[in-house]
């Protein structure tokens, strides 16, 4: 997006990082400033904080094995939205297979099974945020696109 047509509600942010993990905890302390800053409570800052870590985290883990690879985070953040896409220059052959399967699974059945082998990372994205989606390129890129909407304070006065 062009910054000239960007509204003043607006934020994008966009980052590209070599494939390290001692990348993140910077880079997910500043996204998280930036929920805050732009309105977001501490509960949905600290989720969104968690959300990238976890998604950096499998990016650099799973997707991104050469040692030139990078991790690109595309972020826009609107007045009640922060919407987070992390891509990954893609992994071994089993790690897109194993992603592929978490994806698609249908059966409570087969998700514990696939948990128990893959560990919890994208269920507690899945918790923590509104939407997800994962999307596998061909050439073995992955796109993990969130959406985390602020959270509204419902008073019930009774």
């Amino acid at each position: 997006m062009d910054n000239n047509t960007q509204s003043p509600e607006t934020e994008i942010v966009e980052i590209e990082f070599p494939s390290s993990h001692d990348y993140v905890p910077g880079i997910r302390a500043f996204l998280s400033s930036l929920a805050i800053i732009r309105g977001f409570s501490l509960k949905d800052a600290f989720r969104i904080e968690a959300i990238i870590d976890e998604l950096c985290n499998n990016a650099i883990e799973y997707g991104s094995k050469l040692i030139d690879s990078t991790v690109q985070i595309e972020c826009i953040v609107t007045l009640d939205c922060f919407d987070l896409c992390i891509m990954d220059s893609g992994g071994n052959k089993e790690d897109i297979e194993a992603l592929e399967e978490s994806v698609i699974l249908e059966s409570k059945k087969k998700q514990c099974l696939l948990e128990a082998k893959r560990g919890r990372g994208l269920q507690i994205v899945k918790m923590l945020s509104d939407e997800v989606a994962v999307h596998l390129c061909e050439d073995g890129e992955t796109e993990v696109h969130v959406i985390k909407r602020k959270e509204t304070n419902i008073s019930l006065d009774l």
